[in-house]
């Protein structure tokens, strides 16, 4: 059987079978239930958990280290799985896709599976965790945390616990790089289940069966994923702990499904191999890492379990991990040789998702080499070959794997730049690196593509094909790599096309680049574009300053981290209410990001980078408008033109049934701004998502939400605004503006939390505010924090009058100084931020 590509820990124990002679009676299990969102664990409870000290596990006997025997299958139809639940035909087929690497197919087939599904709540639980692994295996990780949503609830009402769920969800978030939120997520899980270990002894077959094996593979999956979490992060030794536990735990898993009494109604299924095979890879590059000994004999096991899943690129997983390892351990010359044969290895087998990632190890190596020329063309190579699959690989997981994620490609190329004063190539790098970021956002969301439909749908077609024969390769079924090109080629006609005739919405598939040049010319003579550089958390922050007639480098005296804890301690001076706090807060933002020495007569146009997202401008003393862009290149956009019969779509206060508070503030504030344009707003109840676009029809010059908003971090996507439903407020989100846009060449958002936006997939930003401008928006204002309704009201009313005439920049520094000339603190006129465009 041929082996998809999993996570990290897909489902260890995903079947154990018992068959025993005496009395059956149920396992004794922690009772766990829900495992509340509000369990803490922090790296300091990481490395001091009780766990450690309390149950630590002991160490393997030759005996027990059990090895693969014979290949392994999944479950087949007719039989049953651990579960006790029934395998049908679409659930085998399920299985033998997923193993095959075909992801569509195997969600084909459990679409199949769910719909036959009726009443039986450990069955709906096993197809419903089964297709979030194939979401993640797919690299849809943002779609497989909603589909967890449910998960989790079908695994409460099967088993009275969420464990397995959350763990996946830990999982997930590895994938996408979201180290910080995987390790709280399976920190909870091994939390919660505490010293309990899998039995390996039983007097009858358990009646409990279903929960003990799902117990059992939420502690693997929790223990190995955390072993990788601190791998990454480079806390070997806590990695390397975890991974012994996970592995010791496994064995014991392998030892009930060997024994002569347990095992006589066992197969062995292909998810423990793999599990097992990338957890013993992991603890290897630990053991590596620390300069432990027998790291070889942990790769040749590692082995062992991919050879016995005919997996033939297992190979090329276990040396990379090797070159991270010797490489983090300063055994840089070996790392070197390592890489250099699995970059080999990776590029005759057509594996474009695994060159970039090597070529960024070889570059670190290089670098710590100090042979600077080697490693920047290693880079190159990294971002030609990523190139080569942005917008068709249509992958989340591609964010960060053995330490390498795409921002690093720019990061150092950035710096490289930087070091000889090639501004133009700087400029070229750091919009590349965020064009880049866009696509892959997008990469798995229906964008809007008005009369380009027809050619926006054969480029996602042609993705898809690039998308399987990639997911087959990695699955080891192929080595031809030339179907790739031939069907890239393609693509990339295609695209140009469309860039003729719509090139917004080509932005969506590939990256366009404009030159610092052009740039320069767009911008007025007292204007000055701030680019942020990415940085790392003890670097000191670097500016790109940009004017019309020159450019220049700043080096800050602050690094990234001081500039976090700056912003940190204003949003707590907000959140606590304490105005002496926010002014502190924003005289020590200032200073550390020198706004005092910008000297603008025109506007600031920054582009944000990490932290630089969450700078509440308005709260700093500038006395410049400043707008925040997405990229260095928007000045040059051509944006669609937004033509209607009205003027402006108001909304206040819809009705959201008990659900959320109302906001009187907000109807107050759409009636004054109803006279003011001359149309009538929706409130209440009529504040219905169709009465919206109904009441904008083909275009307005000015939509104005007044409302509640939410900011979803797992899922940006579905971060939204509220609209009045007919029994239950409803989400107008960011996923379903950008799939259906409602135009308007002005969008406030007056609610609380739509600024907030996350920085993934490298340095972009996505939330409510990017979804607009795909439809011909020219800019966007909204809030990072929620404020009252009073505060909101006073900006707004200030800000319109001068909007209306077109200029949103000085109307933004309106409002601001309105405000805060009136008295009121930070936390209110440092609220609103102004983005895309500094007039209409």
């Amino acid at each position: 059987m041929k082996m998809g590509r999993f996570g990290v820990a897909a489902a260890f124990v995903t079947a154990i079978g018992l068959f025993m002679t005496g009395c059956a009676a149920p396992v004794d299990l922690p009772k766990i239930g829900t495992v509340s969102e509000a369990l803490v664990f922090t790296k300091v409870e990481a490395k001091a958990y009780s766990g450690f000290s309390g149950h630590r596990i002991p160490a393997l006997s030759a005996a027990r280290a059990a090895e693969p025997k014979g290949e392994a299958e999944m479950p087949r139809s007719g039989g049953t799985n651990i579960y006790g639940t029934p395998v049908s035909e679409p659930l085998q087929q399920a299985y033998d896709a997923y193993l095959g690497g075909d992801g569509n197919g195997a969600l084909t087939a459990l679409d199949a599976e769910r719909s036959s599904l009726a009443g039986d709540a450990v069955a709906a639980w096993n197809e419903s965790q089964m297709r979030a692994q194939v979401l993640i295996a797919m690299g849809r990780a943002s779609d497989a945390a909603e589909e967890l949503e449910r998960t989790a609830k079908l695994e409460q009402a099967a088993f009275g616990t969420n464990v397995s769920s959350l763990a996946l969800r830990g999982e997930a978030k590895i994938w996408i790089g979201d180290y910080a939120g995987a390790e709280v997520d399976l920190g909870r899980v091994a939390m919660a289940i505490g010293a309990w270990r899998l039995p390996t002894s039983y007097g009858g077959p358990p009646t409990n069966l279903a929960p003990l094996v799902n117990l059992a593979t939420a502690q693997i999956r929790a223990y190995a994923g955390l072993a990788v979490v601190n791998l990454m992060t480079h806390r070997f030794g806590i990695a390397k702990e975890w991974a012994a536990r996970a592995e010791a735990l496994s064995d014991d898993a392998f030892y009930v499904a060997y024994h002569p009494l347990y095992s006589t109604a066992l197969s062995v299924f292909s998810d423990m191999y793999y599990g097992r095979a990338i957890n013993l890879a992991v603890l290897g590059a630990a053991t590596v890492a620390t300069r432990g000994a027998g790291a070889e004999g942990l790769f040749e096991r590692s082995h062992s379990f991919f050879n016995a899943l005919g997996y033939r690129n297992g190979g090329v997983t276990i040396k990379a991990l090797q070159a991270f390892a010797y490489n983090a351990a300063g055994r840089h010359d070996q790392a070197l040789t390592v890489a250099d044969n699995v970059l080999k290895l990776a590029v005759d087998r057509g594996l474009a998702d695994m060159v970039w990632r090597v070529e960024v190890i070889r570059g670190r190596t290089l670098l710590s080499l100090d042979r600077p020329e080697e490693a920047e063309a290693a880079f190159r190579r990294a971002q030609a070959a990523v190139e080569s699959a942005t917008g068709s690989l249509t992958t989340d997981r591609s964010k960060r794997r053995f330490g390498a994620g795409k921002d690093d490609i720019t990061y150092h190329l950035a710096g490289f730049d930087a070091q000889r004063g090639d501004w133009p190539a700087l400029f070229r790098d750091l919009e590349t690196g965020r064009g880049r970021a866009f696509v892959d956002l997008l990469a798995n969301q229906t964008v809007s593509a008005g009369p380009d439909t027809a050619a926006y749908g054969e480029i996602k077609a042609l993705d898809g094909r690039i998308r399987d024969v990639r997911l087959k390769l990695l699955a080891g079924g192929s080595t031809a790599s030339g179907a790739i090109e031939g069907l890239l080629s393609e693509r990339a006609g295609k695209v140009a096309a469309l860039r003729k005739r719509n090139p917004e919405l080509a932005d969506v598939l590939s990256v366009s680049v404009q030159e610092l040049g052009d740039i320069q010319k767009r911008l007025g003579a007292g204007d000055l574009m701030i680019y942020v550089l990415p940085a790392k958390e003890e670097d000191k922050q670097r500016l790109f300053a940009i004017r019309r007639d020159g450019v220049r480098l700043v080096t800050l005296d602050a690094t990234r981290l001081d500039i976090e804890d700056a912003i940190a301690e204003f949003t707590d001076g907000v959140a606590l209410g304490e105005p002496d706090t926010q002014f502190a807060a924003a005289e020590t933002l200032a200073e550390f990001i020198g706004v005092g020495e910008w000297r603008v007569d025109g506007t600031v146009f920054v582009v944000p980078s990490g932290p630089f997202y969450f700078v509440p401008w308005g709260a700093l003393e500038i006395s410049a408008p400043v707008v925040q862009l997405p990229n260095g290149g928007w000045l040059a956009r051509s944006a669609k033109a937004v033509r209607g019969d009205a003027k402006a779509g108001i909304v206040g206060d819809p009705d959201f049934h008990g659900e959320l508070e109302q906001l009187p503030g907000a109807r107050t504030e759409a009636a004054s701004l109803s006279k003011l344009y001359g149309h009538p707003a929706l409130t209440g109840g009529q504040a219905t998502e169709g009465s919206v676009r109904s009441s904008v029809g083909s275009g307005v010059e000015v939509l104005h939400l007044a409302t509640h908003g939410i900011f979803d971090a797992v899922r940006p996507l579905q971060s939204a605004v509220y609209l009045s439903g007919k029994s239950r407020a409803e989400r107008l989100t960011a996923a379903r503006l950008f799939e259906n846009p409602i135009p308007a060449k002005l969008v406030v958002l007056s609610a609380c939390e739509t600024g907030a936006g996350k920085v993934d997939a490298g340095d972009d930003f996505l939330g409510l505010a990017r979804s607009f401008y795909l439809s011909g928006t020219l800019a966007v204002v909204n809030s990072l924090w929620p404020i009252d309704d009073m505060g909101t009201r006073a900006f707004m009313e200030a800000f319109h009058p001068k909007a209306k005439q077109g200029d949103y920049a000085k109307a933004w520094k309106q409002a601001r100084d309105h405000l805060k000339a009136a008295g009121y603190p930070p936390s209110v006129y440092g609220a609103f931020v102004l983005g895309g465009a500094a007039r209409g």
